[in-house]
C-alpha cells in the first residue's frame, strides 16, 4: 500500500467540534490520513509540549485545512495576540511558501457577514477575528503588490462556506480529489514504469543526444520478403549489409528483459481505467485500456521473439555479412532481425504516447503510426483480412449458441 497523504485540522474545537469530525470521515473515505488533536490517534510525543506536538504533526503533513469561526481559542502569545490556531496557521503558511505543503483556509460564511455588518454580538473577540482574516487574506501584502505592480502573495485565498458541501468543494478543488486514491497511485506507479522502460528503449548518441534504435522499413522496402524468397538466401548490396549489420548490432544491445509490466498489469488488472457505458450500463474497454492491453500484448511478443533472435544467432549470422564475399544470408534471418524491428517500434510508440500522457505532456494518449506484424510484403494485406475481428466472434458466438438452444 503507498503511504497515504497527510491532512492537518487546524481551528478551534469547541465550535466545530461535529465538523472536524465529518471532515476526518470525508477525507479519510477518500484515503487521507486525517489528524485532529482531539482524536485518540493523534501522535503524541510524551517529551514535547501539547503545542510544540500539534506542530510537529504539521510539518508531517502533506496539507492543512485552517476553519475560522466566531471563536477566538485559546492563546499561545496572549502579549502578542497569537493563538494556538494562528501559529498553528503562520507555520502551515511557511511550508505553503516553501512549497512543502498545500493550505486550504475556510471561514464561515455568517462570520464574514458579520464583520461586514459590524455586527459584534457572537465574537469572543471581534477585532482578533478581523485581524486574523485580514493575515490570512494577506490584505497587506496585496495592497503593496498593487501600489508596486507586484508580486503578489501565494495562498491568500479564503473560502466561505455555509454547509458542508461547500466545504467539501472546495478542498475537492484544491487537493485535487477528482479521481480515487488507488487510481493516482496506479498512474504514478505505471508512469514510473513506462519512464524506466523507455530508458531501456533508447540510447545516446555520440553528441549526447536520445536515439530509438531503426525501424528498417527503408531496408523491408527494398529487399521485400516474400513467403517464398524468405525461405532462400538472400544477396544484399554493401550498403544493405551495412545497414543490417548496424540494426542487429543495435537492437541486440539493448535490454529488452529488464522491460517490465508490473505496474501495466496492475492498471489492467485494477479496473480503474474501464469506461462505463451509459445505454448499455456496463463497463466496456475504452482506448486507455485497450492501449495497455496492446501494449502488454506486444511486450510479451518483443521478449518472445528477442529470445527466438537470440537462440537462431541470428544476429552472428547477419553480422557475418560483412565479411562475406558473397553477402549473402538465410532469408529467415533478415525476417527475424524486421520482426524484432517492427515490435519494438511498436512498443515504444505506444510506451512513448502512454508516458507523454501521464505526465501531462499531451493531453490526450497521442495516435501512434505502427509498424506492420508481419515483415512479409506479400502477407500484409492477407494478415489483416484474415484477423478475426470484434464483431466476427460477436457472430460466431450467437450462432453457435442460438443453435445450441434451438
Amino acid at each position: 500500500m503507498p503511504e497515504q497523504p497527510r491532512v492537518f485540522v487546524s481551528s478551534t474545537i469547541r465550535d466545530f467540534k461535529d465538523l472536524r469530525l465529518a471532515l476526518k470521515f470525508w477525507l479519510q473515505e477518500a484515503g487521507f490520513q486525517v489528524f485532529l488533536s482531539e482524536c485518540n490517534d493523534f501522535p503524541v510525543d510524551p517529551g514535547s509540549s501539547a503545542f510544540e506536538n500539534c506542530l510537529d504533526v504539521l510539518r508531517s503533513c502533506q496539507y492543512a485545512i485552517l476553519l475560522v469561526g466566531y471563536r477566538r481559542g485559546g492563546f499561545y502569545d496572549e502579549a502578542k495576540r497569537i493563538t494556538v490556531t494562528r501559529a498553528e496557521y503562520r507555520e502551515a503558511y511557511e511550508r505553503l511558501k516553501a512549497g512543502k505543503l498545500k493550505l486550504v483556509a475556510c471561514v464561515r460564511a455568517e462570520v464574514e457577514d458579520d464583520l461586514r455588518s459590524g455586527n459584534t454580538s457572537e465574537f469572543d473577540d471581534f477585532g482578533f477575528t478581523e485581524e486574523f482574516l485580514s493575515e490570512i487574506r494577506r490584505d497587506e501584502e496585496v495592497r503593496a503588490g498593487a501600489k508596486a505592480g507586484g508580486p503578489f502573495p501565494k495562498g491568500n485565498w479564503v473560502f466561505g462556506f455555509r454547509e458542508f458541501r461547500d466545504l467539501a468543494q472546495a478542498i475537492r478543488g484544491s487537493f485535487r480529489i477528482g479521481s480515487r486514491l488507488q487510481r493516482r497511485a496506479i498512474e504514478a506507479n505505471l508512469l514510473w514504469e513506462l519512464v524506466s522502460n523507455l530508458k531501456e528503449l533508447l540510447t545516446r548518441g555520440l553528441d549526447g543526444t536520445l536515439l530509438q534504435a531503426p525501424s528498417c522499413q527503408k531496408l523491408q522496402r527494398e529487399l521485400a520478403l516474400t513467403g517464398d524468397n524468405v525461405f532462400t538466401s538472400i544477396q544484399v548490396s554493401r550498403e544493405q549489409a551495412g545497414s543490417l549489420s548496424m540494426s542487429a548490432v543495435l537492437l541486440g544491445g539493448l535490454g529488452f528483459d529488464r522491460i517490465s509490466t508490473t505496474a501495466l498489469d496492475e492498471a489492467i488488472n485494477s479496473g480503474e481505467f474501464l469506461e462505463y457505458e451509459l445505454q448499455e450500463d456496463q463497463f466496456v474497454v475504452g482506448e486507455l485500456q485497450t492501449m495497455f492491453l496492446e501494449l502488454r500484448r506486444e511486450i510479451l511478443a518483443l521478449k518472445r521473439e528477442r529470445t527466438e533472435f537470440d537462440r537462431e544467432d541470428a544476429q552472428l549470422k547477419i553480422l557475418e555479412l560483412s565479411r562475406s564475399v558473397t553477402r549473402t544470408v538465410a532469408g529467415r534471418y533478415i525476417c527475424q532481425l524486421f520482426s524484432l524491428a517492427n515490435r519494438l517500434h511498436n512498443v515504444l510508440a505506444r510506451t512513448a504516447a502512454l508516458a507523454a500522457y501521464f505526465s501531462g505532456i499531451t493531453d490526450g494518449v497521442a495516435p501512434v503510426r505502427l509498424a506492420p506484424e508481419t515483415p512479409l510484403v506479400d502477407q500484409v494485406d492477407g494478415l489483416a483480412a484474415e484477423r478475426v475481428t470484434d464483431q466476427d466472434v460477436e457472430t460466431w458466438l450467437r450462432r453457435t449458441f442460438g443453435e445450441e438452444e434451438s
